[in-house]
């Protein structure tokens, strides 16, 4: 049986091969089942349904949601159970708690979305719409790029010198680097300041999530961030505050996970993880 399973989990031999490859696959995947889905809709429904301006939104997120309950469903039915994803009621509200200090970013996106002039959503279809848009990408992203990526990588490095870092770091700025894709539309500098931007809290969240085993803490937060700012009709430019921002939130959000996971706390962690003990996959 454990044979079995290694067999079936061969792509996560190395790490950081699925850090890169399951981000990527999954948006890359969704991005053309949404223009499948949209083309095969126009041809059922006709040219009536293009007033639903807001239905490619909508579909994008409820994809990227059934794509995350798959990926949990296959990893553990194919670990017999094993594999632990972090949502569980141990370690909650330390989780909870500690994500809590990314509040600083959602006030940033208020501030930042309010300064360009941006109007608030101000019907209950679009609050609803601006709700599952933000949950949408903080459920894929936290189950892949956390629960996925950064379990494996501390079950197959966990006898290495200073495995912990390695995991937080290597997982954040892999996180950071599938935004690279972002450079379709053009906008560079845009582009590099949201690998940052998104790096530095795959850092923190990444702490978070070894620190305390608990992936609802960064699910609840990271769907807040993105919440924040999709209940802004429209998208702000690049300004000098977002740069500023940008770069403030890239410093403290990776000094605050390595913090987290400091050396202090390392035989706690541990203990954590071995007391949640998961097979090698």
């Amino acid at each position: 049986m454990r044979t079995d399973r290694k067999k079936k989990h061969w792509f996560l031999k190395y790490p950081l091969v699925p850090a890169f490859v399951l981000p990527t696959v999954g948006i890359v995947g969704i991005a053309l089942l949404l223009q499948l889905l949209l083309t095969a809709m126009l041809a059922i429904f006709g040219d009536g349904i293009r007033s639903f301006q807001e239905l490619p939104d909508v579909l994008n997120s409820v994809l990227r949601i059934l794509l995350a309950f798959c990926m949990i469903l296959v990893m553990k039915k194919s670990s017999g159970g094993q594999f632990q994803f972090g949502f569980h009621k141990n370690n909650l509200w330390p989780s909870v708690l500690f994500s809590m200090v990314s509040m600083s970013v959602v006030l940033s996106n208020l501030m930042e979305y309010s300064a360009a002039g941006l109007p608030l959503h101000n019907t209950w279809k679009g609050v609803a719409i601006a709700a599952l848009s933000g949950i949408a990408p903080g459920f894929f992203e936290e189950v892949v790029c956390r629960g996925i990526v950064v379990s494996n990588m501390m079950r197959r490095w966990k006898n290495k010198d200073r495995y912990m870092e390695k995991t937080v770091l290597l997982s954040g700025l892999a996180f950071g680097l599938v935004h690279l894709i972002n450079l379709a539309n053009g906008d560079i500098s845009g582009t590099i300041l949201q690998i940052l931007y998104a790096a530095a809290l795959g850092i923190f969240f990444g702490g978070v999530f070894v620190r305390t085993h608990n992936l609802w803490g960064p699910v609840i937060l990271h769907s807040l961030i993105d919440f924040s700012a999709f209940i802004f009709n429209g998208e702000a430019e690049t300004t000098a505050f977002t740069v500023t921002s940008s770069i403030g939130i890239t410093i403290i959000y990776t000094a605050v996970g390595l913090y987290l996971i400091r050396r202090k706390k390392q035989d706690e962690i541990r203990e954590l993880w071995e007391e949640q003990g998961e097979e090698e996959l």
